[in-house]
């Protein structure tokens, strides 16, 4: 008798485990939470106010790292930028063009310094770190980034100069950021560097030789690419992982040049999947309907027939 109510059974919770499973497959398919040229359009080209400059000298000027206070602070859904910036210079930083906005006449991210070696200038150098956090994401509910290609990051680089431009020597780099929680990871593969006007770079879950290692956003302006520790103390070990509470994501890069730096970023788009627990609990309640409504089924097949003349009673 019970090896019969087994073989009975066992059908039907292979068909519902079936149904759990293809239900997170198709939970899987990503979502663009991040589409920054829509939101760099939005923006004014003004930074925040409440954000004011921490650093206002000849030989740097900076906007420390501020996780609750936005660099830019715009009122539609993906128009919040969280960041820091640091310019550096041997000297007139002051007097000298120092431009840290969303550019009205290209509507993409700038951060640079017109810092010419003909007025003793010199070398100068941009370090910056932005974010956009979760509570702006574009759809809700996709907060994971996974080992396939259905979570991504795309950047492209602004159509004026470079996202790493200027006269001089080229250094710079960039690398990718997520914070999982509260904690901050970099990506150990780049995003854009020295590179031509308005080129897109991508990266996926799925993309060989991906890892992450963990780093305080704090020490952002000692970011250094070509450094094999990237320039910051904080730097854990890189490792294969996935992420399934992403509160924000962004970017993190550098550039030193003879005397003309900046970042010119004309596009960000991050993608990224629901969270397993949605996945999970929306295979499970389909599972739930699914065995009751074949339980009412039997039920209703075991009850005799009522007659004609029963029914007319």
């Amino acid at each position: 008798m019970k090896n019969r109510t087994f073989s009975r059974r066992l059908p039907v919770s292979v068909a519902v485990l079936g149904l759990v499973l293809h239900t997170m497959v198709i939970s899987a398919s990503g979502a663009t939470v991040v589409d920054a040229s829509a939101g760099f359009t939005a923006l004014t080209s003004s930074l925040n106010p409440a954000r004011s400059e921490s650093v206002n000298s000849e030989v740097k000027r900076s906007w420390t790292w501020d996780a609750s206070t936005p660099l830019y602070n715009g009122t539609p859904a993906g128009t919040r930028i969280f960041g820091g910036v640091s310019i550096t210079a041997q000297n007139n930083l002051v007097t000298t063009g120092v431009a840290v906005r969303i550019d009205a006449g290209s509507n993409q991210l700038w951060a640079d310094v017109n810092n010419n070696l003909s007025s003793g200038g010199g070398p100068s150098q941009v370090r910056a770190l932005y974010l956009w956090d979760s509570a702006d994401f574009l759809v809700s509910g996709y907060n994971a980034f996974d080992n396939t290609a259905n979570s991504s990051f795309t950047i492209t680089a602004g159509t004026t100069f470079d996202m790493l431009s200027g006269n001089g020597v080229d250094s710079g780099g960039s690398r990718y950021v997520i914070r999982d929680g509260s904690t901050y990871y970099l990506s150990s593969v780049n995003a854009l560097k020295t590179t031509g006007t308005g080129e897109t770079v991508s990266m996926n879950g799925a993309t060989a030789g991906l890892q992450w290692a963990s780093f305080d956003p704090t020490e952002f302006d000692a970011f250094t690419d070509q450094d094999a520790g990237l320039g910051l103390t904080s730097l854990g070990t890189f490792t294969t992982r996935t992420f399934d509470n992403v509160t924000g994501v962004g970017f993190i890069g550098n550039t030193s040049r003879g005397s003309f730096s900046r970042f010119e970023v004309a596009d960000v788009e991050v993608i990224l999947v629901p969270e397993p627990s949605t996945a999970v609990l929306a295979g499970l309640g389909l599972a739930a309907l699914v065995m009751r409504r074949r339980r009412d089924s039997a039920a209703n097949a075991g009850r005799p027939a009522r007659s004609m003349k029963t029914m007319a009673r």
